[in-house]
C-alpha cells in the first residue's frame, strides 16, 4: 500500500483520508494487514522533531487500524534508522 510513502514534511491529513480509504478497501475484500512505511525525508539526518512527527503519524495510524481491527505490517523507510533521543 502507499501508506507511509510520504515525506515528512507533507501534509498528514490528506494521507490519513487516503489510508482511511485503504483499510475500507481492506475489509470489503477481508483482508486482515495493510503493509505500511515510515514516512521519508531530504538529507541526511533525521531531527528530533521530525522523529516526532514520524511517532506521531504512527500512532495515529496504529490507533485507528486497531479500531478497525487491522493488522499493519510495518516496513522502515530507506534510511530510516530510530536513533534513541539521548544518544
Amino acid at each position: 500500500s502507499p501508506v507511509g510513502k510520504i515525506k515528512i514534511a507533507e501534509d498528514f491529513e490528506p494521507h490519513f483520508e487516503m489510508f482511511k480509504h485503504v483499510v475500507r478497501i481492506a475489509k470489503m475484500l477481508h483482508a486482515k494487514y495493510i503493509r505500511m512505511f515510515s514516512f521519508y525525508h531530504d538529507g541526511e539526518e533525521w531531527t528530533d522533531t521530525e522523529r516526532d512527527e514520524v511517532f506521531c503519524r504512527l500512532r495515529k495510524l496504529i490507533s485507528y487500524a486497531k479500531e478497525q481491527d487491522i493488522v499493519l505490517l510495518h516496513e522502515n523507510e530507506k534510511c530510516f534508522v530510530l536513533q534513541p533521543k539521548d544518544k
